[in-house]
């Protein structure tokens, strides 16, 4: 909640932009202080007695929507964790964000493998798809869970990225 209550108090608040570049400075300013303030809860929740809440944190995805000239539509794509955010547009679904998770980038050697990683386990359906699957995949896959990046975390780096939005 602490984390969402900030988004929206900041989205609500802020100027309108139509530089992409203006748009992802501004979402990673955001990500920075929404970690800073869930970094800050947990201190006091362990100041107040309540150590096993001080090891709180949270996955976020934010998309800022905003024109450019000529009726261009984009969106920045802002996330951790492994909150996805998908499109849908001509009858397909695409993953617009790559789950933060460290099975992934241990098994993968570059972003590209991790895509097709990714893609692999969201499309296993049932056991029979478990057993065709890579062998060199599965112990990773017990270990797909465990999150690499979140707010409140000291190390959190947010995924920022401009997407055409058009039709």
């Amino acid at each position: 909640e602490l984390a969402r209550d900030y988004f929206e108090s900041k989205f609500k608040t802020m100027p309108l932009v139509d530089s992409s570049r203006e748009a992802e400075r501004s979402l990673r300013e955001m990500f920075r202080e929404a970690n800073r303030i869930v970094m800050d809860e947990q201190k006091i929740r362990r100041a107040t007695g309540h150590p096993e809440e001080g090891e709180m944190g949270t996955t976020a995805t934010v998309v800022q929507f905003f024109g450019r000239a000529e009726g261009e539509r984009h969106a920045v794509i802002g996330h951790v964790g492994d909150t996805r955010a998908y499109r849908l547009r001509g009858g397909t679904l695409d993953e617009l964000t790559l789950d933060d998770h460290a099975i992934l980038k241990a098994a993968a050697p570059n972003e590209k493998e991790e895509w097709k990683i990714q893609r692999e386990f969201s499309n296993l359906k049932d056991k029979d798809a478990f057993e065709a699957m890579d062998s060199k995949l599965k112990p990773a896959f017990d270990k797909r869970h465990v999150i690499s990046n979140m707010l409140g975390a000291s190390f959190m780096n947010p995924h920022v990225r401009t997407i055409d939005v058009a039709a």
